[in-house]
């Protein structure tokens, strides 16, 4: 199996509004008029955006990439946690968990997680408080 990788990464441009409320909640409109509430009363707070922008973020390059080099994804789950770094400031660990039904596909997926991150904007922007610790694992076919 050859493992090949896609081109130039796939940029996006981005407008969303904030409406916000005397309570710090907000609605929160995309350019695609899709809206999200945001704040205490719902239980969603930024930095849990920040998290849920991130690893949706990574999965949606990560896929889009095994797509392309023809590696069949039996499964993707991730979590996102915020840790704090010695100098007090947060990072943001992402840590996804891919099965394949390989070990062909799984040394694959280990080539393309460094290009899904730089492939997304958002783990860019994070890029040196972002840590990635990525699990595959093999699944024989039942």
């Amino acid at each position: 199996m050859t493992c090949k990788q896609s081109d130039a990464p796939d940029e996006c441009g981005c407008t969303l509004e904030l409406i916000w409320d005397e309570g710090l909640n907000a609605t929160a409109l995309t350019g695609a008029s899709s809206s999200i509430c945001v704040g205490p009363a719902m239980n969603l707070l930024p930095h849990h955006l920040l998290a849920l922008a991130a690893s949706s973020s990574l999965m949606t390059a990560f896929l889009d990439l095994a797509g392309a080099a023809r590696v069949p994804v039996q499964g993707y789950v991730s979590s996102a946690r915020l840790d704090y770094r010695g100098d007090g400031d947060p990072e943001l660990a992402l840590a996804p968990c891919v099965v394949v039904s390989s070990q062909d596909d799984a040394q694959c997926v280990a080539k393309l997680w460094p290009e899904a991150v730089e492939r997304s904007p958002a783990l860019r922007i994070l890029r040196h408080r972002l840590r990635v610790e990525p699990t595959v694992r093999v699944a024989a076919p039942v």
